[in-house]
């Protein structure tokens, strides 16, 4: 068969384009970002490593783990992930148990605490530490809400070699932020798009006062990544801030004794029409017959909304919340107090 040398050419072109496309890209770190240089160049767009955001703080300052964290707080509960035999359980431990624990890691039996429930019975260490810079907070949409829908943005992340996260979306596919106050971890990401069937998608409740749709993968990017999906990476070390934009999958791999805080917020810019869709997709399946206020219209696909113009839709969206979602929120904060009663009392005991 005759074959036309420009259209061997084109075949190696792509071939040679697929490969480097296939080769994880590096995220960009960039030194002192300043907020508006990250809301021009990278949010809703790009992932980026902010380093320096926390350049003066104590909880970067050695000793302050020790201080603040492991000697008043050693023997309270918290709640890890355990892995072995193929398979992760849910469990619970005193912090100090945990931690004599985690550098017996292996690639086969690892445990990472991922707890969303101990910085919020400990303000104080968010004072010393907030999760993500108080530029940034100001910007969260989810300040226009009553408090009974704030959800809950600052998880402890704790693990050590070989622990790692699910592939997954964070809740409300709102701008997720990874900041890491000891050790080293490796986030790799995978912008939204139509590769997601490659993924093994599992989609359930997220778990807030406000529900929404929680997505996970069984895809692991650090062992057999999917064939065809654009990957990002980026390794974190102490005082490094990860900014994850709306909608990204992402998943991180601890490279030793690593301690982080994770948050995320919904921003003009990323996410404020997603977290409305999230949520009405999930009351409109869970709770059909919930009798909605006017919802906002949505934007045009790809549309980058003024600061004015998303706010008025998540003000909206805000207003339009039917009563049930209103008692449900009541509901979840009665039983997250009651939580709170019997966490305290168990470790009264304990003293």
């Amino acid at each position: 068969m005759d074959v036309k040398p420009d259209h061997c050419l084109r075949i190696l072109f792509r071939l040679l384009q697929d490969s480097l496309w296939l080769r994880p890209r590096s995220v960009p770190t960039i030194d002192n970002l300043t907020l508006a240089a990250y809301q021009e160049q990278y949010e809703g767009q790009l992932p980026v490593v902010w380093r320096g955001a926390y350049q003066n703080l104590s909880c970067l300052e050695d000793g302050w783990i020790e201080k603040a964290v492991m000697k008043p707080f050693g023997k309270e509960r918290v709640v890890f992930v355990g892995f072995g035999k193929g398979e992760e359980r849910v469990m619970s431990a005193k912090l100090e148990t945990f931690l004599s624990h985690i550098n017996k890691n292996t690639q086969e039996a690892w445990s990472y605490i991922q707890d969303d429930h101990f910085l919020r019975r400990h303000p104080e260490l968010m004072w010393e530490c907030p999760p993500m810079p108080a530029e940034l907070q100001k910007e969260d949409l989810f300040a226009l809400a009553p408090a009974r829908f704030a959800p809950q943005n600052a998880t402890l992340l704790w693990g050590g070699r070989f622990s790692r996260s699910r592939l997954h979306v964070d809740n409300y596919n709102w701008t997720g932020t990874n900041l890491v106050l000891r050790g080293e971890k490796f986030v790799r990401l995978i912008p939204p798009g139509g590769h997601d069937h490659h993924l093994k998608v599992t989609i359930r409740s997220c778990g807030s006062a406000l529900e929404c749709v929680n997505y996970e993968a069984a895809a692991d990017l650090f062992e057999g990544a999917p064939q065809g999906v654009p990957i990002w990476e980026a390794k974190l070390t102490s005082g490094d801030l990860l900014l994850i934009p709306s909608g990204w999958w992402h998943q991180a791999v601890n490279l030793g004794n690593t301690l982080a805080l994770a948050s995320g917020l919904i921003t003009p810019q990323s996410g404020s029409w997603s977290a409305v869709a999230e949520v009405v997709k999930y009351h409109h399946k869970v709770h059909p017959n919930w009798t909605w206020g006017r919802l906002p219209s949505p934007p045009a696909p790809k549309t980058k909304l003024p600061k004015d113009e998303a706010t008025r839709i998540f003000r909206r969206f805000i207003n339009s919340l039917p009563d049930g979602a209103v008692k449900a929120a009541e509901k979840w904060h009665a039983e997250a107090r009651k939580l709170r009663r019997s966490h305290r009392r168990s470790r009264k005991v304990e003293l």
